[in-house]
């Protein structure tokens, strides 16, 4: 079960991790200008290593303790991919960097020794930030959504495990190394050429870690719903996750929330009827490693009991679908209410995995009741539960 952190133990643990990596960064050298621009000229690459090996280091360490379940990566923020803006951005910081010496990160690690250079950059940093505020709503619209492509991450963008491209980033990061280290051997200082920077005794311990990463890898969906089952089982029990059907109406109506219901029943069953919109899925497609839903979306999952769509249910909560909720009383309970004109304050019925009602012809998502008007809502008491919850933002950090 992964490790819950929440309260003090989250603001220690945020200030423990910034104090540590501002003492790396500045064991590094990375407040030094004259050595941040160095890069560039292919002088001294010191500081590409130090920021590859924290690289390297942080993902095989998230990696391999996802594998033995002590972190849950689906409740690691990743920041949404806004692609052309994203370009931009990195022409703006690189431009920066290289004219000033520092990036946002370094300059505040160079402020506190209080170098006057980093200082200026501080300021200049600040006054982008008014500038930016003050005028993003002229771009707002491009700026938010010209090549978002919401959580994107390696792993989901080429279709392939995460070992695979924690491994991809150790070669890449053991490449960088030795042509760095070649740039300096050629455009360093003359006393430096030729030393031995240690590349053949690192390189053989990154590939290993790679390695025990690839073999453990990220744990399966079904992993992590077993580390989850007694708190599944308790939102379960409490009833958290269940819309009654006269919510799930309102919410069909309502044009401000993206919703999407997801339809786990029989092929047969889903084309004799089904709700207007809804997709049918399986449980095997929502239990898979490379599940990719857009996040901020409401997910009801309808089946025509309880019970297999809260089975579905524990599969997207697992993966850290927090916006899913379940059908209460399933499709056999809708149909009572919203074709058979059962009384408002009808009761849930008895659990019934077939389906209960007898249709003439398949007509799907056409039959009256698939979207009944919101009038049929009207009447009948009930606990509202739908909330969207949305990601929750984290702070950057380095040169971010």
């Amino acid at each position: 079960m992964p490790f819950e952190l929440g309260g003090w133990g989250a603001a220690l643990a945020a200030l423990g991790t910034g104090f540590g990596f501002g003492f790396v960064l500045e064991r590094g050298g990375l407040a030094d200008a004259r050595r941040l621009a160095a890069q560039f000229y292919l002088s001294d690459v010191r500081v590409l290593k130090v920021m590859f090996t924290a690289i390297v280091v942080a993902m095989l360490g998230v990696y391999g303790l996802a594998g033995v379940g002590a972190v849950d990566l689906e409740r690691i923020f990743v920041n949404p991919t806004n692609l052309w803006p994203g370009i931009l951005g990195g022409l703006l910081l690189g431009s920066g960097f290289i004219l000033g010496g520092y990036c946002p990160g370094t300059a505040l690690l160079a402020s506190v020794t209080l170098k006057l250079d980093a200082l200026a950059f501080v300021g200049g940093v600040l006054i982008g930030i008014f500038a930016f505020g003050e005028t993003v709503g002229l771009y707002e619209g491009w700026y938010e959504h010209s090549g978002a492509y919401g959580r994107l991450t390696l792993p989901e963008l080429f279709g392939v495990g995460a070992p695979w491209i924690a491994g991809a980033v150790v070669v890449m990061a053991i490449g960088a190394f030795w042509a760095g280290e070649r740039g300096e051997d050629h455009f360093g200082p003359a006393e430096e050429r030729g030393r031995d920077r240690r590349l053949g005794r690192l390189a053989p311990a990154l590939l290993t870690l790679a390695a025990l990463v690839f073999v453990a890898g990220p744990p399966a969906a079904e992993k992590r719903r077993a580390w989850q089952r007694p708190e599944l089982t308790e939102r379960l029990r409490a009833r958290e996750a269940h819309l009654d059907p006269a919510e799930l109406v309102e919410l069909m109506h309502n044009r401000q929330i993206a919703i999407e219901i997801l339809d786990v029943r029989s092929e047969a069953d889903f084309n004799l009827f089904h709700l207007r919109g809804a997709r049918r899925t399986t449980h095997a497609e929502l239990g898979g490693d490379r599940l990719a839903l857009p996040r901020g979306v409401l997910r009801v999952v309808v089946a025509n009991d309880e019970a297999e769509a809260e089975e579905a249910w524990t599969l997207l909560w697992a993966q850290g679908y927090r916006n899913a909720y379940v059908l209460a009383g399933g499709l056999n309970f809708w149909l009572d209410l919203f074709q058979d004109g059962a009384p408002k304050d009808a009761a849930l019925p008895a659990p019934s995995a077939r389906m209960r009602h007898t249709f003439t012809r398949a007509l799907g998502g056409r039959w009256p009741a698939s979207r009944p008007p919101l009038e049929a809502a009207e009447g009948r008491t009930f606990e509202r539960k739908a909330k969207v919850v949305a990601p929750a933002a984290a702070g950057g950090g380095g040169c971010g």
